[in-house]
């Protein structure tokens, strides 16, 4: 009997001791398969740090599924439902932005209709005073008056909305960018060329402007220069407003300190508003 009760405890004892090795080797081993990978992803540390969110989203859902490592599985899950809550709210960002561009569009798009209406209304009242007598002269000159103060002060409208909405659209391409999954290229050798709104003209000096432009330079001593931008944003459209006062499609925006070429020049319907085409030289990162 005593012999039987020493045979089963040696035997407990090595299974006991066989168990406690096997799970010291499992462990060591995970802490290997761990440390392995840690060096590993020494060269990936760019991306776990890089400011698109998009990107660092799907590297962490792609180590999540990769990792042999159970703890270290654990980490990326909870790195990985971090990052989802920062992407979500960019996407949230992204979404009220649009929001926010479809009305400034709007706006635009009413200022844009009342700037045609002023100036077929001063052209006409011009039109007018090629042929009016002496008592009707004065009552003309009056109303044509009126109304250059009142396009003037349009144009100032205009041109604030435009640069607040392409401030808008250089934070949509910005968040856009954060949002991709593909990196973003930093270089393209794409021509961009579309209808600029260049500042509005008396005839004698720029009542405003948006470029480095001296004050007595006319609109059509232009045509072929350099000029930088000196205004925070604009837009740089398809084409030129219409007579209705619709503008073209937004294809880009440029920042403050880009260069661009005139390729054109073009006065709005004799209403001072100077558009030119343009084609981008030097550009500076959008947010910079």
């Amino acid at each position: 009997m005593e012999q039987w009760i020493k045979t089963i405890q040696i035997l407990l004892g090595t299974g006991l001791v066989g168990v406690f090795g096997a799970w010291i080797n499992s462990d060591i081993q995970q802490r290997e398969i761990a440390i392995k990978e840690m060096d590993q992803l020494g060269q990936y540390v760019e991306l776990v740090t890089n400011e698109e969110v998009g990107r660092r989203l799907k590297f962490s859902e792609f180590f999540m599924s990769l990792t042999q490592s159970e703890e270290a599985r654990k980490g990326w899950e909870r790195y990985h439902s971090l990052v989802q809550q920062e992407y979500d709210k960019e996407e949230a960002k992204k979404k009220a932005l649009a929001l926010e561009k479809d009305k400034r569009d709007k706006e635009l798009a009413l200022l844009s209709k009342q700037a045609a209406d002023d100036a077929k209304r001063i052209a006409q009242l011009k039109k007018r005073l090629e042929t009016a007598t002496s008592s009707q002269k004065s009552s003309i000159i009056s109303e044509i008056d009126l109304k250059q103060a009142k396009a003037t002060e349009t144009a100032t409208k205009l041109a604030s909305k435009e640069e607040s909405l392409a401030t808008i659209q250089q934070q949509i391409v910005k968040s856009e960018n954060k949002l991709s999954f593909i990196p973003q290229k930093i270089e393209s050798t794409a021509v961009q060329i579309g209808w600029v709104f260049l500042g509005t003209y008396n005839g004698k000096s720029w009542d405003s402007t948006y470029f480095d432009i001296e004050d007595t330079t006319k609109p059509e001593s232009l045509d072929g220069k350099k000029i930088t931008v000196s205004a925070k944003a604009l837009n740089v459209r398809s084409a030129k407003p219409n007579a209705l006062g619709k503008m073209g499609t937004i294809e880009f925006t440029l920042s403050g300190g880009d260069r661009v070429k005139i390729l054109e020049v073009d006065e709005w319907f004799s209403s001072g508003y100077i558009w030119a085409r343009v084609e981008l030289l030097d550009s500076l990162p959008v947010g910079s």
